[in-house]
């Protein structure tokens, strides 16, 4: 097992604003008395966090810190995994997880904690479920957290962020695993890779539709979605 857990990947894919062929008017306006000026919004997540860097190919590094002699019981380093739209349109973003190796089935969640513009949720706090749909392990992760809900998400979970303003513009997910204190011997030496992937677009039906597939059960509502206004 390498001495350090390091979770490789990250796909950004960002949708163009074409859809069907036919240019949808995702643009901002400024209107003068003689004519009127059209520019193009713009399409762009910040990913980063502690513990996150990234590589020299662009792929996001997730450091657990040294899980090189984990012994049932012992816990990883906590990461943060923070994604801001730095860009000048609202957009529907999606993440996944995905895990392998035998070790994902032993790596609880010992702190998982998620923060967006809905408000701060302590799904798991040291060690103890907070919320009852919180993963049991890092496998149950991939298909969290709309595995009863909507099983046609193929995990990818969805959310709509507005644009910089400090209140609506971000998803935040902090994650520590806990080696299951009763895994047995048969996990010595086995290890483990966690993969999280994003991918974002307008805010938009037909925008979200042509990114995640016509059936993605969640595009009407992520759409639709209401935030909280920053009237400070």
């Amino acid at each position: 097992m390498k001495s350090r857990m390091l979770i490789s990947m990250l796909v950004i894919a960002l949708a163009a604003a074409v859809i069907g062929g036919a240019t949808m008017a995702w643009f901002t306006d400024s209107a003068g008395p003689e004519d009127v000026t059209f520019t193009a919004g713009t399409l762009e997540i910040t990913v980063k966090g502690s513990g996150v860097s990234v590589d020299n190919d662009g792929n996001l590094i997730i450091d657990f810190g040294d899980v090189s002699n984990m012994a049932p019981g012992d816990l990883t380093d906590p990461v943060t995994i923070k994604v801001t739209n730095t860009g000048s349109l609202d957009i529907g973003l999606f993440r996944k997880f995905t895990a392998s190796g035998e070790l994902a089935k032993v790596l609880k969640p010992y702190n998982l904690v998620v923060h967006d513009w809905s408000g701060k949720w302590n799904m798991v706090k040291n060690g103890v479920v907070k919320i009852d749909s919180a993963p049991a392990n890092m496998n149950e992760l991939c298909n969290w957290p709309d595995q009863v809900e909507a099983p046609n998400t193929d995990g990818w979970f969805g959310i709509a962020l507005g644009t910089e303003d400090g209140v609506n513009d971000f998803y935040n997910t902090t994650l520590q695993f806990q080696f299951d204190k009763l895994a047995g011997n048969e996990y010595q030496g086995q290890g483990a890779v966690l993969k999280i992937e994003f991918k974002a677009t307008q805010k938009n039906e037909e925008a979200i539709k042509a990114l995640m597939g016509e059936d993605y059960p969640w595009a009407k509502m992520i759409a639709d979605e209401d935030r909280p206004v920053d009237e400070g």
